[in-house]
């Protein structure tokens, strides 16, 4: 799986249990790993020796025994045994970094699919990329939010002044009270807040003071609902938000009073 370095592509693997005679030469190394892996020596760009250690048993000329950290050229066939060994990074922060290493993402449902093409499958980590993507606009948003507390910037300006993700979707500022303050000010983020309340607070108290199953039942169903929009909404902006003025236009904020 290719790599680069000084401008030049390459394979890295691991090989252990290359030996040497006590006499013999470290620059024996190459033909050994070339005998090895079947190829050519001019094929061979590097060899690091990470352990060395000695071999003295009984009944056998005593020798060396190395554990060497080989590098390649792309264009090298290396036996199908040693695919194994081809060294790939434990952690990468983007998937962008896999053509380095001749890989590419795949999905969790195309495993089974790509291995019977015959590709080997193997699992790095990515740290999420939204948690830093969140943390900065969450910065951004906070920083304009105080350049226009009171007014805002409007909703048309919301998405120009965040910006696009990697798809080039429009950005929001993820979370449903942030992004109304960033766009309406504080006057209408007191205003949103104030639906929520008053919404929480009539049902609330419809709930414990009715005597009436189904409307101790229909209360409920509107706090829960409350709550199935709301909480997405704390880590985006937008989520089901028309369905959200809809329930709101078909559901009274109040019952009449008996």
């Amino acid at each position: 799986m290719p790599t680069f370095c000084n401008g030049e592509m390459m394979k890295i693997l691991r090989l252990n249990g290359i030996k040497l005679a006590l006499g013999e030469s470290e620059e024996l190394l190459a033909t050994k790993v070339a005998g090895v892996l079947n190829i050519s020596i001019d094929d061979i760009v590097s060899i690091e020796v990470i352990r060395k250690a000695i071999d003295a048993r009984r009944n056998k000329p005593p020798h060396f025994v190395y554990a060497l950290r080989i590098s390649v050229s792309a264009g090298a066939k290396l036996p199908a045994e040693f695919n194994e060994n081809l060294e790939l990074p434990e952690e990468i922060g983007d998937v962008s970094e896999l053509e380095k290493y001749d890989c590419r993402h795949i999905n969790l449902e195309d495993i089974d699919q790509e291995k019977e093409l015959g590709f080997e499958i193997k699992e790095i980590y990515r740290p999420d990329p939204n948690v830093n993507i969140r943390g900065q606009v969450f910065q951004k948003s906070w920083a304009e939010i105080k350049k226009h507390p009171v007014l805002g910037i409007g909703y048309g300006s919301i998405a120009a002044f965040l910006g696009q993700d990697e798809r080039g979707v429009n950005l929001n500022a993820s979370n449903i009270f942030l992004e109304v303050w960033l766009g309406s000010g504080l006057i209408g983020l007191l205003a949103f807040i104030f639906i929520w309340l008053n919404a929480m607070i009539v049902f609330v108290k419809r709930f414990y003071s009715s005597n009436n199953q189904e409307e101790k039942a229909f209360a409920l169903f509107i706090l829960l609902g409350i709550f199935a929009f709301l909480i997405p909404n704390l880590f985006n902006a937008g989520i089901f938000l028309m369905i959200l003025w809809f329930f709101w236009g078909i559901v009274p904020i109040k019952f009449k009073e008996k």
